[in-house]
């Protein structure tokens, strides 16, 4: 390569000295260095490209991910509409790195990889908080809409062993759509490739049309999870929320599709009882469930479906009812679990749950239109 590539419009992170300028950002790549131009007036740094590890580009609608190591700091470069795509592209290939293309991560995906990675002694240890770069606004309506304390009566608590923690990524952890976990053991791989294949056979959707699971899905901006909440009542019972922010309300009405599948609730919530058997016992990962589908009563407007698995874990003496709702409205999908021994008993209980947040979700701040 001889042409050398300007590209302007980025952010870094972290900074390249204490205090320094980390916008506006512009990139120069030649053949002999990558040189970073920051702030105003600029501020110069350039590296030689031998001095560059773990270079990487990575792509998704609207924003555009360099990261590289440099002296032992990986630094990542964010920028939105980057024209010269190709271009930049052709420079990390010459220079040893990776184009990464994001695909979808939905709750459902998210929550099988931190199932199978934590029942095979795995980590989510990469997970990459970003809350600090989000924009203010999509953040605060996703944190807004998942459960807290105060949506419960007196006696529940955030649990610190809970069941379903097997289910959802650690909670207030912002997920973006450029988050990447470490490399997940193969067996772990194999099991989720079941997983995927169980939950495509049972709705009757190939991979490449499946948007939860397969190739069709897009990946949403930030994903949180509350924490999971407890008590004694109805003989035990765990609670807790994941919401997604999407950047288009058609990629939600898409999904929203799938979802009405009348196979999908049931479908799901026998996944989601598989994967809660393999965090015990990775072979478990195929154990067949019962399922109902269950209707929440709720006044709120807004898509929900839900289902009832039944399951038998060493940690109680007594069958677990697991309870999956997944909603969406506007920009906004949510998955909200259940664990309860008392069922259909603590039916109303989780009516009350899933109307607190599908009334979040219709709320101005989460339907707006784009």
């Amino acid at each position: 390569m001889s042409d050398a590539l300007r590209i302007e419009g980025w952010k870094v992170q972290p900074s390249f000295a204490p205090h320094a300028p980390t916008s506006p950002v512009t990139l120069l790549l030649d053949d002999a260095h990558l040189t970073q131009l920051a702030g105003e007036p600029n501020v110069a740094w350039q590296t030689p490209w031998d001095e560059v590890r773990q270079l990487e580009l990575r792509t998704q609608r609207r924003r555009t991910v360099l990261s590289a190591t440099i002296g032992a700091v990986t630094y990542r470069w964010t920028a939105s509409n980057v024209l010269q795509i190709d271009d930049l592209d052709a420079f990390v290939a010459a220079h040893g790195g990776r184009r990464v293309r994001s695909r979808r991560r939905i709750g459902a995906v998210l929550l099988v990889l931190a199932v199978l990675l934590a029942s095979l002694g795995g980590l989510i240890g990469s997970i990459v908080n970003t809350s600090s770069s989000a924009p203010s606004s999509e953040l605060a309506t996703v944190r807004a809409i998942n459960l807290t304390l105060k949506d419960f009566p007196a006696g529940y608590s955030a649990q610190s062993a809970a069941v379903l923690s097997n289910l959802v990524a650690p909670s207030n952890v912002v997920l973006t759509s450029t988050t990447t976990t470490s490399q997940p053991p193969t067996t772990a791989t194999k099991l989720f490739k079941k997983v995927v294949a169980e939950f495509e056979s049972c709705i009757g959707i190939p991979y490449a049309k499946d948007r939860a699971y397969g190739s069709a899905g897009q990946a949403p901006d930030y994903q949180v999870s509350s924490p999971v909440y407890g008590s004694t009542d109805f003989g035990g019972v765990e609670v807790v929320s994941t919401t997604q922010y999407y950047a288009t309300t058609t990629m939600v009405k898409k999904d929203t599709k799938e979802f009405e599948n009348p196979k999908y609730a049931s479908c799901f919530t026998a996944n989601l009882a598989d994967e809660l058997y393999a965090s015990f016992k990775p072979s478990n990962v195929d154990k067949r469930v019962d399922t109902t589908p269950w209707v929440p009563v709720t006044f709120a407007k807004g898509f929900r479906r839900a289902a009832v698995a039944t399951l038998t874990l060493s940690v109680n003496s007594s069958p677990l009812h697991l309870v999956a709702v997944q909603a969406s409205a506007g920009h906004v999908e949510e998955t909200l679990l259940a664990i309860v021994v008392q069922w259909p008993k603590s039916e109303a209980f989780l009516d009350g749950v899933v109307n607190t947040v599908l009334a979040r979700m219709t709320s101005s701040g989460s339907v707006r239109a784009v």
